[in-house]
């Protein structure tokens, strides 16, 4: 039965190896491969190793034809179910594919189509960076060259797509990595990177070596390292914030700012920050970019508030927590005619004009005028 086709079949395999090495030229290196390999592999694993290392042998890939060759009169005559060309090209696809995923791949636009989707040549393969993974307002054309971060394959039949983007945060810690040794080689940790693509990137660093300042290293001489990033993001802002365990301290950092008033603690992870009536707007960011990334690497919901507005904001709630019964003047005469018409809280009376406060039945005009004054200076 199978046993003993299998017998044969390793057989005339063997045999047609063993005339290959006798003749000479590419057969023979792949003959005298197979013999190794099989024994140590089995069949099928050595047939794919074999057709990898005949890949490498010689550029014009002689080994790999004749390999292909050289298997197919023995195998095809049993109707094994051994690895064709297709699927050991995609097997090959795919090692190549494992090495590079998650790193940064650099080719040509070959073309791209009609929803602006972009093929490019990476060598190995032709890859595909999709519009929603390009950065707004970059513009590349055929035959540019790009880099990109490598997030995804996809392997069908005749048809292998390597997805590539330009907008992951990862492509951002790559490139850190490429251009600071320090981050190579782990003595500056990322902790965190949060991103708006094409507009502004904040990094959360650490040193382990207590010596090493993060952001002297990640910046270099004269600013040549995170230049080179800036450069291949054409110009998005990178912000460096080193961690700290302190949250206070490290809404700070995350916002980037040199001064800040006070940072106070709220409930429910969130924090307002009172800074200077000119720093407002630098903390707020262009499109309010800047506080929403620092919240989302800190994981806080930010308030940017200057000192008058913090105030204010703290006065309001005073007046809605506190009730009409603690005004100055309210008789408890008033205090009913109030609640009836819906007034409960300081901050309604605030709220209302001294009209509204005049047509209710038994306030006067100069009861609402105090009212009003007394809501004031609440």
């Amino acid at each position: 039965g199978m046993a003993y086709l299998k017998l044969k079949l390793k057989k005339e395999a063997d045999e047609c190896f063993h005339r290959a090495l006798v003749e000479g030229g590419p057969l023979s290196w792949v003959a005298h491969h197979w013999s190794m390999l099989k024994d140590d592999m089995g069949v099928r694993p050595a047939a794919i190793e074999l057709n990898r290392r005949a890949t490498n042998f010689d550029n014009d890939n002689r080994a790999a034809k004749a390999y292909a060759e050289l298997l197919r009169a023995p195998f095809r005559r049993f109707g094994h179910p051994f690895p064709g060309p297709a699927a050991l090209e995609e097997e090959k696809v795919r090692n190549d594919f494992d090495k590079q995923k998650n790193t940064i791949v650099s080719g040509k636009i070959k073309s791209i189509d009609d929803n602006g989707n972009y093929r490019i040549d990476i060598g190995y393969s032709d890859a595909i960076l999709p519009v929603d993974e390009q950065i707004e307002n970059e513009y590349y054309r055929v035959g540019d060259n790009i880099k990109a971060y490598v997030v995804n394959i996809q392997v069908h039949k005749n048809n292998n797509a390597i997805i590539l983007s330009r907008t992951n945060p990862e492509f951002v810690k790559k490139l850190f990595e490429t251009e600071i040794p320090e981050i190579y080689d782990g003595t500056i940790k990322i902790l965190k990177i949060v991103r708006e693509p094409g507009v502004r990137t904040k990094v959360e660093i650490e040193s382990t070596d207590p010596k090493l300042d993060p952001v002297a290293a990640c910046i270099g001489i004269k600013g040549t390292r995170i230049d080179s990033i800036r450069r291949e993001l054409h110009g998005e802002q990178i912000d460096l914030v080193v961690h700290d365990e302190d949250p206070e301290k490290m809404i700070v950092r995350a916002l980037g700012l040199e001064n800040v008033k006070r940072v106070i603690l709220e409930r429910n992870r969130a924090a307002s920050v009172i800074v200077d009536d000119e720093d407002k707007v630098m903390a707020i960011g262009k499109g309010g970019k800047n506080v929403k990334l620092a919240a989302k690497l800190t994981g806080m919901k930010i308030d940017i508030y200057t000192m008058d507005e913090f105030e204010e904001k703290m006065a309001k709630e005073r007046r809605t927590i506190s009730h009409i019964t603690e005004l100055d003047g309210v008789t408890p005469k008033i205090a009913e005619i109030l609640r009836h018409a819906g007034y409960t809280s300081v901050q309604d009376i605030y709220a209302a004009s001294i009209e509204e406060l005049c047509n209710l039945e038994g306030v006067g005009e100069k009861t609402a005028q105090r009212l009003k004054e007394a809501a004031k200076d609440f």
